[in-house]
């Protein structure tokens, strides 16, 4: 509702009054303040941009240190050693721009080779493959990690191949011979396991929709061969055993275009005798409607059987065996820390595929999976190369079966050589040589840290959740685990899928990335994990020294590079950081935690999710909380605190720093908090003043920990100088900015709140 005449005037008045109490508390605040030289002038409010520097505790705290000590201090882990000195910290983005693809790409031919026959388990081929990841291993350096001492975990799978070239041959009414040859792969495919394989049938075609069981009611379907939608329900197979039909022809309309990609041969029969069942192209089908009154647009309306009037032979043979010997291959780069050698990160790829096809084609997987193998065993080399010891165990598994149903990790995940409870990350890495997008599939902090990794490269990517690889297993296992993946790949399952598909970029960008990820999980989180340790026992034994040792001089509170240059001196940073310090130990100190939550690493910096606790004797035993991110950076080979987390944005007038918890944007806080800050100075008869800040809060609790972690009373904002307020989200911003600008008018910081 617009105001009235009467309600403007008065609020003029208001403010008029307001003013002029300003004005004349300005006024005995100079007489009582002014210096006793007789020729110094008191200097005026200044009104320059400010040096934003958090915590603001820096104008609350005596600058005398103190001396408290803590007799006992809450510790987050006691699997955390204190360094003696400052953590190191690897240098991980300058070990990642190190990969070689082409280094890569030597393994990645040598897989992907007609000399490995496709790497079928139980195959010459698939052993070899094995053996040769194996002896990279032992070359680089990796401990064996199976069992018995060797390098292999070795499990059984079902092993099928087709012998002979599938036959198909359709005989219309009108003829007596075929009237064309059908190209296999190309307008059939055969498929087997279970219910269906080989065998051979000849008979008459009947259009039965669905092939459900129901679609057979009253019919006598015995060695006729049956037309139906393609669904992929396993029922349709059982179906056809159960009414002693001859042969399946399955059509699939729905991707006409879609080459028929082969899968592996995850089961062997499971009667005595199968029936021969093919995918078929439109263009068969078409075929098979020579003759007849219909077309496929009429079949597809039909939900009844309709015989057709065409013949087809189907003819299918199966080399089978219930059990082959498949294997994984396991190396173990044993971890440096003893307090962290126990636990583990796994990297891992598959190294089969599907062997040879009936025609002699070979199904070479360059793609699928030499390139993750290549690119995992490149990364070995290079660990070896850089003399790379992290100080968590590294497991290099390369998986067998993962194209029958992920068997290797699952045997791995069901019988693991290292604990599966201390495993904390796994990293899958699956076609990463060829294919249209990059991929991030998982969640957790491998993905996170996957996601920070990609954006330290620019490495453009998105982020999924189909969970279709051997990652798999070790999520439904609770073990974090992602993949990297290229997809969609055209030459995916078929005999296109070689060396010359390979694209090295794609090599490099994935290396890149999997070796930076790798070693931050396997060693920069631990640098992080012991800095921050080192920060917890340098407040809880009140040990200044130790702390300041423990900061970046130079940093500013913003990670965003649109704010500019650097704003602060060394010495303006360590002095805010040196007034919480002390504001922390000007009461009796008695319980203190600093907990590492979430990590990120990117290039030669960190944001530390921060959850800290402490307390005073005069708490009554409530410990105080907050969580907020706080930035390290790499500086001399160690970490450094740097200041906290914050999204900076720059208006035409003020400068909002946001925290990352606060639930709205920085754009929207920029415009709601410029927008009121010119309208209070404008009431108030004020110049707005350009480079005015406001950093705001997640919460009360973040803020009093932050910037007054003594203070008994709620924290819900402050202005400590005339430059910048402090905001907690959810608190009224208008009584901030209305004191903020009567300090930029003149008061005193703190003066003033009683108007």
């Amino acid at each position: 509702m617009p105001m009235t005449g009467t309600r403007i005037t008065d609020r003029r008045i208001l403010i008029a009054l307001i003013v002029s109490l300003v004005l004349i508390q300005v006024g005995l605040l100079t007489i009582v303040l002014r210096p006793t030289a007789p020729d110094e002038a008191a200097p005026g409010p200044s009104v320059s941009p400010p040096e934003r520097i958090t915590p603001s505790a820096v104008s609350s705290v005596s600058s005398e240190p103190t001396s408290t000590r803590i007799t006992e201090v809450e510790h987050w882990t006691n699997d955390v050693a204190v360094p003696e000195s400052s953590a190191s910290a690897t240098d991980i983005a300058s070990l990642a721009r190190a990969f070689d693809e082409e280094r890569a790409a030597e393994h990645l031919a040598h897989l992907a080779s007609d000399e490995l026959s496709g790497r079928q388990p139980g195959t010459r081929g698939g052993k070899e493959a094995g053996a040769y990841v194996a002896e990279q291993f032992a070359a680089y350096g990796l401990s064996p990690a199976g069992i018995n001492g060797t390098y292999y975990q070795t499990f059984t799978v079902p092993y099928g191949r087709i012998t002979a070239q599938p036959v198909l041959a359709v005989t219309s009414a009108e003829e007596e011979t075929p009237k064309r040859t059908h190209a296999y792969r190309t307008d059939y495919r055969a498929l087997t396991g279970g219910y269906i394989g080989a065998g051979e049938a000849t008979g008459p075609v009947i259009w039965l929709n669905s092939c459900l069981d129901q679609d057979y009611t009253g019919l006598n379907m015995e060695d006729k061969v049956v037309l139906c939608r393609y669904s992929g329900d396993p029922q349709v197979y059982r179906a056809a055993i159960e009414h002693q039909v001859g042969g399946l022809l399955l059509m699939d309309r729905e991707r006409p275009d879609e080459p028929f990609r082969r899968g592996g041969h995850r089961e062997t029969a499971w009667v005595p005798e199968t029936i021969p069942a093919y995918l078929i192209s439109p263009e068969i089908a078409g075929d098979l409607l020579i003759g007849s009154d219909y077309t496929l647009d009429d079949l597809s309306l039909r939900f009844s059987a309709t015989p057709l009037s065409s013949t087809v032979h189907m003819e299918v043979a199966i080399d089978e065996q219930s059990e082959v010997a498949a294997r994984n291959v396991l190396g173990l780069l044993p971890g440096s820390d003893p307090a962290y050698k126990d636990q583990v990160v796994v990297i891992g790829a598959h190294y089969d595929h599907l062997g040879e096809e009936p025609d002699g084609e070979v199904m070479n997987g360059a793609n699928d999976n030499a390139s993750g193998v290549a690119t995992m065993l490149e990364l070995a080399r290079l660990g070896q190369a850089q003399d790379v010891r992290p100080a968590r165990s590294v497991l290099f598994a390369a998986w067998d079966g993962e194209e029958q149903g992920l068997l290797g990790s699952r045997h791995y995940v069901e019988h693991p050589t290292q604990s599966l409870t201390r495993t904390i990350a796994m990293l899958n890495l699956d076609m990463v040589g060829a294919g249209e997008r990059l991929q991030i599939d998982g969640d957790g902090i491998v993905a996170e840290q996957l996601k920070a990794s990609a954006s330290t490269y620019g490495i453009t990517h998105s982020v999924t959740f189909h969970g279709s690889s051997d990652h798999a297993p070790f999520q439904n296992a609770r073990v974090p685990a992602a993949m990297l993946i290229y997809w969609p790949d055209t030459a995916y399952h078929t005999p296109a899928d070689e060396m010359s598909a390979i694209d090295p970029q794609k090599l490099k960008a994935v290396g890149t990335l999997s070796t930076h990820a790798l070693t931050a999980l396997a060693q920069g989180y631990v640098e992080l994990e012991q800095t921050v340790k080192q920060l917890e026992v340098s407040v809880a034994t009140g040990d200044r020294e130790a702390f300041l040792a423990l900061l970046n001089p130079g940093s500013t509170s913003s990670t965003d590079a649109s704010v500019g240059p650097e704003r602060h001196s060394h010495s303006a940073f360590e002095a805010a950081q040196a007034a919480w310090f002390d504001n922390v130990q000007a009461g009796k100190l008695t319980s203190v935690t600093f907990r590492p939550g979430h990590i990120r690493i990117g290039d030669n910096e960190a944001t530390v999710r921060l959850e800290i606790a402490y307390g005073w004797a005069d708490d009554h035993g409530r410990a105080r909380r907050a969580s907020y991110d706080a930035r390290f950076v790499r500086r001399n080979d160690a970490w450094r605190f740097a200041g906290y987390s914050l999204d900076t944005l720059e208006g035409d007038v003020v400068a909002v720093e946001r925290w990352s918890d606060v639930p709205v944007t920085t754009r929207q806080l920029l415009s709601t908090t410029e927008e009121l800050y010119v309208s209070i100075a404008s009431d108030l008869g004020a110049t707005p003043v350009p480079g005015t800040r406001f950093v705001i809060y997640p919460s009360d609790d973040t803020l009093r920990a932050v910037a007054r972690p003594t203070s008994d009373e709620r924290v819900g904002w402050l202005v400590a100088s005339p430059q910048y307020a402090e905001i907690a989200w959810g608190e009224p911003i208008t009584p901030a900015v209305v004191s903020l600008v009567l300090n930029q008018m003149g008061l005193p910081p703190g003066e003033g709140t009683w108007l």
